[in-house]
């Protein structure tokens, strides 16, 4: 019998030391990452909790510590990422520049579990389990096992947004900020705010770091078939088309 609800993940090498994957659902054309350090790894962008959960068993195959994984989100999260109530998210911790659903900050002494704003029921659900939260800021910097990222603030297109460079190989994991298939969609998340302009700022940002690949949260991956300058070509050639686009 064939079991429809199954989701199948694509996984695609992106590069070796450090171990760097693609990781898709079939048929979908937003992308997760998983970065593996010595016996650290981070998740980034998860899609969904079953993606957290097949990557948890194939920790566990392989012996890795489960507790060992990180989730880092390039902006706060759809709700249904983190209202599992199973061991997925039991010893894990989530990164991002702002505060998500159903979590709870390591730094405070006693902290608020309340959703300011929100309706009493999300409230009373809120309060049932709460997971650990580290929030981010731009110019911090991001370990995992002996490698070091530094968070990148790409807030623009989309309210909190930010990414996360690393500098050892001109990396950039980009979120919704950048996108080679097409141009990303600018909206008005504040009426105060120029996010049309922001966005131009950003993508100028974005090439003054003169990446060599960029891996967006959506569409193809930008670099990764060439190499060294060829990458920072191409790279700066998708910068300069959605310029075009915006200007």
């Amino acid at each position: 019998m064939t079991n429809n609800s199954r989701k199948r993940l694509i996984w695609e090498e992106i590069m070796r030391d450090p171990d760097i994957y693609r990781v898709c659902e079939a048929g979908s054309s937003s992308n997760s990452y998983v970065f593996f350090s010595g016996e650290d790894f981070v998740v980034i962008d998860p899609s969904s909790v079953d993606m957290i959960g097949s990557i948890c068993r194939l920790a566990h195959i392989t012996e890795m510590d489960s507790g060992r994984i990180r989730i880092y989100l390039t902006q706060p999260c759809r709700k249904e990422l983190c209202t599992d109530s199973g061991p997925a998210f039991k010893e894990m911790k989530i990164y991002c520049c702002d505060r998500p659903y159903r979590t709870i900050s390591e730094e405070a002494d006693e902290p608020d579990r309340k959703m300011q704003g929100r309706p009493e029921a999300e409230e009373a659900e809120y309060d049932q389990e709460a997971f650990p939260w580290i929030q981010v800021r731009d110019g911090d910097l991001f370990r995992i096992g002996s490698r070091t990222l530094r968070i990148i603030g790409l807030e623009a297109c989309r309210k909190g947004l930010t990414g996360l460079w690393f500098p050892e190989k001109k990396l950039l994991f980009a979120g919704e900020a950048v996108g080679a298939d097409e141009v990303p969609g600018v909206y008005s998340w504040d009426p105060q705010v120029d996010t049309l302009g922001l966005q131009i700022e950003v993508l100028r940002r974005v090439k003054r770091l003169c990446p060599q690949m960029i891996l967006p949260a959506r569409g193809s991956c930008i670099g990764v078939d060439q190499q060294g300058e060829e990458g920072a070509e191409e790279c700066l050639k998708v910068l300069d088309a959605m310029l075009g686009g915006y200007c």
